[in-house]
C-alpha cells in the first residue's frame, strides 16, 4: 500500500468504518487529517472529524468524540449530522445550555416546517429544562411569524404568558385565538376571560366590563359574565349603570329564539330591587316586579312585593287591592294582607271598606285596637238594607266568580217550562197547603217572617214564595212545588235565633228561588241536570236522539217565546264550547246563596254560625269550612262593596 495514496487511504478509512473496525478506521481518517489535509477539500474535511468523532464515540472516549465534532463544525457549523450528534451527546449529559446553543446552529440552515419544530424544540428546552420562560416566550413568537394562525403555538405562548403573569400580552393572545374561532359559545368563553384579566390582574374595570358584556353579546345563555357585571357595579355601587346592563340582559335574552322564561323572571325581578332598592324608582320597580310576576303568576313573593310597592304610589291604589286580595285568596286566615287592606281604605278615607275589613279582622280574632275600636263603634251604623238588587246586581258582584254564567242562562230559560210541565197540576189541595194561611207580612210579627220579608225585599227573586209558619212541623225553612210555590218554616227557627241569624237563613234560602238556581229544587242531583242540559241543547241541534223526544214533549207545552229564550241561551253556551262542571256549578250556586244571606243579614259572626247548620246542598256540597273560606273573602271583595252601597248598608263617615 502506497501510504501516499490519497483515495487508497479515503477508501481504506471509510471501508473499515463500514465494517465497524474502529480502531483502523480510526487510524485511517487520522491519517488522511494530518498527511493529506491540504488536499482535502473543505466537506472531505468536515466528514473526516465527523468519521473520526464517531469512531471514538464508539470507543467509549467522548471527550475525544466532542473534540473530533467541535473540528468539524469550525470547518462547518451548520453540518447537520454532526449537529445532531453533538446534541445527542449533549442530551445525554443533561447539558441543555449546549443543546439549545447547537440546535440554534441546526436554526440557522433550516426553513419552513422544519425550522417551525425547531423553534418549539427549542421553546420547550428552555422552558422544561432550564426554567427560562422568557426564552421559551422568545422562541415560540418568533416561531408565531412563521405560521401566525398555529393553535399549539398560540396556546403554549398563552401559557407561558400566564405563567410569567404577563397579562396584556396574555389578553392579546386570547383575542388571537378567539378570533380564529367562528363559534359564538367558544368567542364568549374567551372574551369572558379577557375580562377576568383585565378585572383582577390589570385592574382595568372599564376595559372588563366591555369584555364581559362582549362575551353576553356572543352568547347570552352563559351567565357567568353578567355575574361578573353584576358583581363589578354593586361593588363600584353604579347602580344606574347595573340598571342598563340589566335591561341590556333582557334584551339579548328576549331576543334569543327560545327565550329562558326562568331567566327573565330572575332578571326581571332583580331589575326590579335596583329600582326599589338602589335608585328608589318605584314606579319602575312596580313596571318590573309585575313583568315578574307575570312570567311566574303563582310566585306569591312576587305578589307580596307589587302590594307593597303599589301601597306606596297614590296612583297605584287599585292595583295595590288587587294584589293583596290575590295573597288573601291563597290562603284566607293570614292577617297582613287585611292589616293593609285595613291601612289603605282607612288612610283614603274610605270608610266603609275600611270597616268591613276591620270586621272581617275581629271575626278572624286579628283586629288590634283600633281596628277594633273602629269595627264596635261604627257597627251600629250599618243596618238593615233600604234597596233591592237587580238582575246587574246577581250577575256582575253576586254570582260566585266561578259560577258558570251560560249554563245558569240555559237553566233559567229551562226552568219555568219545566216547572209547568211537572207541577202545574198541583194545587194546595194536592201540595196539603189549602188549610193553611199564608204569612201577611204587614201584619207578622214573628222575626223569620220579618226575616223572610227583608229578603225578599232585597233579593227580588223571580218566585216568590208564600210564607206558612208551621208550629206542627220539626223543620227549617222547606220549599213546596205547587202552582203557586210556597216555603214552610217549621218549629226549627221559629225561637231561638237572633234576626241577623234568621236574615242570613231567609236570604240563602231565597237566592235558590231566581230561575237559574230554582231548577235545584226539581232537579236536585248532578245526574238529572246534566240531562236537562243536553235537552235543552236539542233546541239547537245538539245532543242525542233520547234527548229528542223529550225536548219535543216539552216544547210541545212551551210559549214561542219561551222556546226561543232557550235556544238563544244555548246557542250562547254551544259557541263557547258546551264544555262545564255541573257538580262545580252546583257548589258555586251554594255559594252563591251564602253571599246573599251575608249580604242581607249584613253581619259576618252570624253567617258563619249559620253555616254550619245549613242542610247539605247534596252529595256535592261544599264542607262548612269551604264556605267559611269563600265567604270571608268575599267579606271584603270588591263586588261585595259594590252590593253594600247598591243595598243601602254603605257607612257614610264623614
Amino acid at each position: 500500500m502506497d501510504p501516499s495514496h490519497l483515495p487508497t487511504i479515503e477508501g481504506l478509512a471509510n471501508a473499515h468504518f463500514a465494517l465497524r473496525d474502529w480502531e483502523k478506521a480510526g487510524k485511517f481518517y487520522q491519517v488522511l487529517l494530518m498527511q493529506h489535509r491540504e488536499d482535502l477539500s473543505p466537506d472531505e474535511v468536515v466528514h473526516a472529524f465527523h468519521q473520526l468523532g464517531v469512531v471514538k464515540l464508539e470507543q467509549n472516549e467522548r471527550r475525544k468524540a466532542l473534540n473530533m465534532f467541535d473540528k468539524a463544525l469550525e470547518q462547518d457549523p451548520g453540518h447537520t449530522i454532526t449537529l445532531e450528534r453533538v446534541i445527542g451527546l449533549h442530551a445525554d449529559d443533561g447539558n441543555w445550555d449546549q443543546v439549545i446553543h447547537y440546535k440554534k446552529q441546526l436554526l440557522d440552515g433550516a426553513k419552513g416546517a422544519e425550522r417551525l419544530a425547531l423553534l418549539q424544540e427549542i421553546a420547550d428546552l428552555w422552558r422544561d429544562k432550564l426554567d427560562n420562560r422568557q426564552k421559551a416566550i422568545e422562541c415560540l413568537a418568533d416561531a408565531l411569524v412563521l405560521e401566525p394562525q398555529n393553535h399549539v403555538l398560540l396556546h403554549k405562548l398563552l401559557q407561558l404568558y400566564q405563567e410569567t403573569k404577563q397579562w396584556k400580552e396574555t389578553t392579546d393572545i386570547i383575542q388571537r385565538v378567539s378570533d380564529l374561532d367562528t363559534r359564538l359559545s367558544s368567542k364568549a368563553k374567551y372574551q369572558y376571560t379577557v375580562g377576568v384579566i383585565l378585572r383582577d390582574e390589570l385592574k382595568d374595570v372599564d376595559g372588563a366590563l366591555a369584555r364581559f358584556n362582549d362575551a353576553l353579546d356572543a352568547d347570552p345563555t352563559q351567565l357567568k359574565p353578567f355575574e361578573a357585571v353584576n358583581k363589578l357595579l354593586t361593588q363600584l355601587k353604579d347602580w344606574k349603570g347595573l340598571e342598563r346592563a340589566f335591561r341590556k340582559m333582557l334584551h339579548r335574552v328576549m331576543a334569543m329564539p327560545t327565550p329562558d322564561k326562568e331567566l327573565q323572571f330572575s332578571l326581571w325581578h332583580n331589575l326590579g330591587i335596583i329600582y326599589r332598592d338602589r335608585l328608589k324608582q318605584m314606579e319602575a320597580a312596580a313596571q318590573a316586579f309585575k313583568l315578574a310576576s307575570e312570567l311566574r303568576p303563582e310566585d306569591q313573593t312576587e305578589h307580596k312585593i307589587l302590594a307593597e310597592i303599589y301601597s306606596k304610589l297614590p296612583s297605584k291604589f287599585a292595583e295595590a287591592v288587587t294584589e293583596y286580595e290575590y295573597l288573601l285568596r291563597q290562603d284566607p286566615q293570614q292577617a297582613e294582607p287585611y292589616q293593609s287592606l285595613y291601612k289603605l281604605y282607612f288612610d283614603a278615607r274610605d270608610y266603609d271598606k275600611a270597616w268591613c275589613v276591620a270586621r272581617t279582622l275581629s271575626v278572624l280574632k286579628k283586629a288590634d285596637k283600633d281596628q277594633s275600636d273602629f269595627y264596635e263603634q261604627y257597627k251600629p251604623a250599618s243596618g238593615n238594607p233600604s234597596s233591592r238588587l237587580t238582575a246587574q246586581h246577581w250577575l256582575v258582584d253576586l254570582y260566585h266568580a266561578d259560577q258558570d254564567r251560560e249554563v245558569s242562562m240555559v237553566f233559567r230559560s229551562l226552568c219555568g217550562p219545566l216547572f209547568e210541565s211537572r207541577y202545574g197540576a198541583v194545587n194546595d189541595k194536592v201540595a196539603g197547603l189549602a188549610k193553611l194561611k199564608p204569612v201577611d207580612f204587614a201584619k207578622e210579627t214573628a222575626s223569620i217572617a220579618q226575616a223572610f220579608a227583608l229578603s225578599l225585599q232585597v233579593l227580588s227573586p223571580d218566585v216568590r214564595p208564600r210564607l206558612f209558619l208551621r208550629g206542627d212541623k220539626p223543620q227549617g225553612l222547606q220549599s213546596i212545588l205547587s202552582q203557586q210555590p210556597a216555603t214552610e218554616c217549621g218549629m226549627l227557627l221559629l225561637r231561638g235565633y237572633k234576626p241577623k241569624d234568621l236574615q242570613f237563613v231567609t236570604a240563602h234560602h231565597l237566592a235558590y228561588h231566581r230561575a237559574e238556581h230554582y231548577i235545584r229544587k226539581m232537579l236536585p242531583s248532578a245526574q238529572e241536570l246534566r240531562e236537562a242540559l243536553i235537552v235543552a241543547m236539542r233546541s239547537v241541534g245538539e245532543g242525542n236522539a233520547d234527548a229528542e223526544k223529550v225536548w219535543a214533549q216539552l216544547r210541545s207545552k212551551m210559549q214561542p217565546q219561551q222556546a226561543e229564550e232557550v235556544a238563544k241561551a244555548c246557542k250562547i253556551f254551544a259557541k263557547r264550547g258546551m264544555r262545564t262542571d255541573i257538580k262545580r256549578w252546583i257548589q258555586t250556586v251554594e255559594l252563591t246563596a251564602c253571599r246573599a244571606g251575608f249580604l242581607v243579614s249584613n253581619d259576618l259572626e252570624s253567617s258563619i254560625s249559620m253555616l254550619g247548620q245549613l242542610e247539605s246542598a247534596g252529595p256535592d256540597d261544599l264542607s262548612p269550612n269551604e264556605k267559611v273560606k269563600e265567604l270571608i273573602l268575599f267579606s271584603v271583595s270588591q263586588e261585595y262593596f259594590r252590593l253594600r252601597e247598591a243595598i243601602g248598608i254603605q257607612l257614610r263617615i264623614q
